[in-house]
């Protein structure tokens, strides 16, 4: 299925947080079996590599208890945040996806970078090609 999806192309999903990454490499092996294709990391794992496909999973959303962004806040002093981002951003080849609460980054965190991109990147903002 995901050979499919993919066509041959290698695909990393990446994460700021360890748990995070044991968690989805759990439920890709459930819902997918054993893929060699595909390797679920965090970003500090990923440092120096490239995949044609990256998926950056931004799990903060400040919604759960111990849940406010940090590896991904770049508002906080002596944060790496943007260090950590810009490796993630960095690892794809071809493709980049990243998952996102867009509307806790818009309400919650202006200015951020990732509040940044989500702003530029929403439909309705674009600027149409061509």
């Amino acid at each position: 299925m995901l050979s499919k999806l993919f066509g041959g192309q290698t695909l990393a999903v990446l994460t700021a947080y360890t748990n995070q990454t044991l968690l989805l490499r759990e439920k890709l092996h459930n819902a997918f079996g054993n893929q060699e294709r595909i390797e679920v990391l965090n970003v500090h794992q990923a440092q120096g590599r490239e995949w044609d496909w990256a998926l950056f999973s931004v799990a903060d959303t400040g919604n759960l208890e111990k849940n406010s962004p940090w590896l991904t806040d770049d508002g906080k002093p002596g944060n790496e945040s943007l260090a950590l981002l810009n490796t993630a951003f960095s690892r794809a080849r071809r493709h980049l996806r990243f998952f996102v609460d867009a509307e806790f980054w818009e309400a919650r965190m202006p200015g951020r970078l990732l509040e940044k991109i989500v702003h530029e990147f929403r439909p309705e903002n674009r600027v149409p090609r061509g």
